[in-house]
């Protein structure tokens, strides 16, 4: 395992976590992740307004956009919480 990068503006959602279906939140299909030791990082502000899942449908787009520490995975299903 790598070292844990410099993730102060990022929530750490577990993967087992995230493929569990649950009412309520937005099915995403088919996306290349952003991932750091079995998590995936999710970009928050601090105040609640914005929460952006790491993840793009073009892997190359999340290759460069992924910290140095952390790896792509592709994962074909994730349930994700949205913040208002």
């Amino acid at each position: 395992m790598s070292e844990k990068p410099d993730l102060k503006k990022f929530d750490l959602v577990p993967i087992e976590t995230a493929i569990t279906p649950k009412d309520g939140y937005v099915c995403m299909v088919n996306y290349w992740w952003e991932v750091w030791d079995g998590h995936l990082l999710a970009y928050h502000n601090g105040r609640n307004d914005l929460y952006s899942p790491q993840c793009n449908k073009n892997i190359a787009v999340t290759k460069r956009l992924k910290h140095d520490a952390c790896d792509v995975a592709f994962i074909p299903v994730v349930y994700w919480r949205q913040r208002v």
